[in-house]
């Protein structure tokens, strides 16, 4: 499973750019860093891909961490 991070980056020509991470958690934790720059979360697995707003990712990761 590969979860990208789409994120706005004035450094780079295209205005955006995706960052590939290998764990939800490890997405959640840059997302937090870096709240002001982030688009949107993108899950893909075998049968597709799942996208999610980055609100909708953060209410996620919350609720799991409660459990």
């Amino acid at each position: 499973m590969i979860v990208k991070v789409l994120v706005k980056d004035k450094r780079t020509l295209e205005g955006a750019r995706y960052r590939d991470f290998y764990s939800y958690y490890s997405a959640y934790k840059y997302i937090k860093t870096r709240l002001d720059r982030v688009i949107l979360v993108k899950i893909k697995i075998d049968g597709g891909e799942i996208i999610h707003t980055l609100q909708e990712f953060i209410s996620f990761m919350e609720m799991e961490e409660m459990l």
